[in-house]
């Protein structure tokens, strides 16, 4: 199992410097086999070895050893139940220098146990694997959770990476599966550059999202999630443009946001309903509300991520305006209504940043986002109160939109949040804004909170000249 072999070192090889570069001139490479495993995923016998190169000098003394473990995987691609293990064994120890002839029998045994886990898998896939596997729906549950158990335990590995993209085109189960692999490896910063740099992985990655994501829920949260690892740094953006990501994901905003008004519409049929005195009703609609709210909640789980990746990625000024011409502020908005408290400071950001390009304020003005978030002013979640402050401070700087805030209740509910010393400088600087217009002014002295508070922050300034 060890094989030597003494070969002629060219001058300067292996980047060694000074001395060491006129004395290095041999090199001794030496092979050691190891244990030798079973892959089922593959199919295949994994054959451990270690090689330990060494430097050696002119009198044959050695400079410089390096020791490496390596693995050279042995494909099977034709073993079934009617394969001849004898005869395949014989050949592996034949063709595969690294095994010894006296480890035949141990190839034979592995082989055997190979073809049984094969075997087995297929019994169970074709539902005959267990008691209950006579009723379809059984077969499918069972299958579904196996499949899960086995993604749940093989750990995660870039090595598997072209087996992950191959289990991709299996269908929509296997897709599920092999995106969440996917998925636990882009959790580590450290392996995204390995995988952005696979050319077929994010553009089946698009791929998947536009044409099997409005299929099925899981799978397009499991490629967001990638996607989203991916847009967390700038340096990677331009892949994700290339592939179309951003329209993909608008393409599946949009779906969520029709099935949102077929749900409520639904849901409102059912309230109706059930508003009839019997019993039977009133526990289906309790079964419909429950269902309704887990829908809610998955639906809010993907457009969480959706507009994390997309906020991510506007920040190229140029995208941000192709987002905002395919309705991006109409997408937006809406949300607001949602009881989600992420999802509510997210989109209440991303409005913020849209804000600032004047391009966006129609769009802004037509979708009522003034009156949108009155409500949050003030608000029991600190994070929604102030992105919602800022927004409304960006806003601030159009006469247009300012009109727009003063004809509600804004007013009163900022002048409210002058008694809250942590906002009390974002308040202050939107009532400034709002006095440039006489009509503003003449409402903010109207106001009882308002004059007062002004007074004890002018008094209070110990600066001879007032803070910008």
């Amino acid at each position: 199992a060890v094989g030597l072999c003494t070969l002629p070192l060219r001058a300067g090889a292996g980047g060694r410097q000074g001395a060491m570069e006129t004395e290095a001139r041999y090199m001794r490479r030496k092979v050691k086999a190891g244990r030798i495993e079973v892959d089922e995923a593959e199919c295949a016998l994994v054959v451990h070895y270690e090689v330990e190169a060494t430097v050696l000098g002119e009198l044959g003394e050695p400079i410089v050893a390096e020791r490496q473990e390596k693995q050279n995987k042995i494909r099977l691609k034709t073993l079934n139940e009617d394969s001849n293990i004898a005869r395949l064994a014989e050949e592996i120890v034949d063709k595969c220098k690294l095994i010894p002839p006296s480890k035949l029998e141990l190839v034979q045994a592995l082989l055997r146990e190979l073809q049984e886990r094969q075997a087995r898998s297929r019994r169970k896939k074709n539902g005959v694997h267990g008691a209950g596997a006579s009723k379809k729906k059984s077969k499918a549950v069972g299958s579904s959770a196996e499949g899960a158990n086995d993604a749940d335990g093989e750990k995660p590995s870039l090595d598997h990476l072209d087996r992950y993209i191959e289990r991709m085109y299996d269908g929509t189960e296997a897709a599920t599966q092999a995106t969440h692999m996917v998925l636990q490896l882009s959790r580590d910063p450290e392996n995204l550059e390995a995988l952005i740099s696979n050319e077929a992985l994010v553009g089946l990655l698009s791929r998947l999202l536009h044409e099997e994501g409005k299929r099925s829920m899981e799978l397009a949260i499991n490629i967001l999630y990638v996607l989203y690892a991916f847009s967390s740094f700038s340096q990677f953006h331009p892949a994700l443009y290339q592939s179309s990501v951003g329209a993909h994901i608008l393409r599946i905003v949009d779906l969520e946001t029709k099935r949102h008004v077929v749900r409520e519409h639904e849901r409102k049929h059912e309230q109706e309903r059930a508003a009839a005195p019997s019993a039977a009703l009133e526990a289906d609609a309790k079964v419909a509300e429950k269902r309704h709210r887990l829908a809610m909640r998955k639906q809010e789980k993907l457009l969480y991520v959706c507009f994390h990746v997309l906020l991510n990625l506007a920040e190229d000024p140029e995208i941000e305006r192709k987002m905002a011409k395919k309705g991006l502020v109409g997408y937006l908005v809406p949300l607001l209504e949602r009881d989600n408290v992420e999802l509510r400071v997210l989109v209440l950001v991303f409005l913020k940043k849209l804000a600032i390009f004047r391009e966006n304020l129609p769009a802004l003005r037509e979708k009522k986002v003034a009156a949108a978030i009155a409500p949050f002013i003030p608000s029991s979640s600190e994070a929604v109160l102030v992105t919602a402050l800022r927004l409304l401070y960006n806003l601030s700087f159009d006469a247009k939109s300012r009109e727009a805030i003063l004809s509600g209740d804004v007013l009163a509910r900022l002048v409210a949040c002058l008694r809250k010393r942590m906002q009390l400088p974002l308040v202050l600087r939107v009532l400034y804004n709002f006095s440039c217009d006489e009509r503003a002014r003449k409402m903010i002295c109207k106001t009882e909170a308002a004059p007062t508070a002004l007074r004890k922050q002018v008094i209070g300034c110990e600066e001879h000249q007032l803070p910008p």
